[in-house]
């Protein structure tokens, strides 16, 4: 399944994700389905759901954002991964990569939602990978830094000097997944930078950590 652009708020896609989750449940429960009559039906349900989203709002800080986004961030990836996760074990086969972020290691004052979301799909992933290790289900995580996408139109931090100085490309960002499935690493972050950034966090009292990212988060929301 496939999101291209976003269409309404990040969290309307929540909602989306809830239908489309709902509707591969239902496929994959079908009874008399040969299993390549089962990957047709839902070839076609991905054909035709893409979700596309050609106007951007700003996220506000209300309480239905937060909801729709932990929805979008956590419960959608959990039920996906419970699905498929049960399948790939029955068939001691298959590969699992969720998309967590740099935003992960660490809080992220005026983000904070957003940053706990992906520390929980981090922490999901790496948890998840032990539970199915002996099943032979590899499961990973993938940890990008600010991408250049909507997402940044979305967050209303485009104008940046982050955005515009420290941002990653969606083609780096898909050849550092494609090395983390290949080496099954538990997790990979794209960029030598961010690399480095993680390590330096990882030294620093939490405290500490959590001002700085306050600086900076505050400099780029403005």
């Amino acid at each position: 399944l496939k999101i291209d652009i976003f269409e309404n708020s990040i969290g309307d896609c929540g909602e989306i994700l809830g239908k489309i989750n709902k509707e591969i449940t239902k496929i994959m429960y079908e009874q008399g389905l040969t299993e390549e009559e089962r990957n047709q039906k839902l070839e076609k349900m991905a054909e035709n759901d893409i979700i596309k989203i050609k106007e951007i709002r700003r996220l506000e800080a209300d309480e239905k954002v937060y909801e729709k986004m932990i929805d979008l961030n956590n419960k959608a990836l959990v039920a996906l991964c419970q699905l498929f996760g049960k399948d790939m074990a029955k068939r001691h086969k298959g590969n699992i990569l969720n998309v967590a972020s740099v935003a992960g290691f660490m809080p992220g004052p005026y983000m904070s939602v957003y940053y706990a979301s992906k520390a929980f799909v981090l922490n999901y992933t790496l948890g998840l990978r032990q539970e199915l290790k002996g099943e032979g289900v590899k499961v990973s995580a993938l940890c990008p830094a600010p991408t250049r996408s909507e997402f940044w139109d979305v967050a209303g931090v485009k104008g940046s000097s982050v955005y515009s100085l420290f941002s990653r490309t969606s083609a780096q960002a898909a050849r550092t997944a494609m090395k983390c499935i290949r080496y099954n690493r538990p997790y990979m972050i794209d960029g030598l930078l961010y690399k480095i950034m993680i390590q330096i966090c990882h030294m620093l009292p939490v405290g500490v950590s959590a001002w700085i990212m306050g600086i900076v988060q505050s400099h780029i929301k403005g």
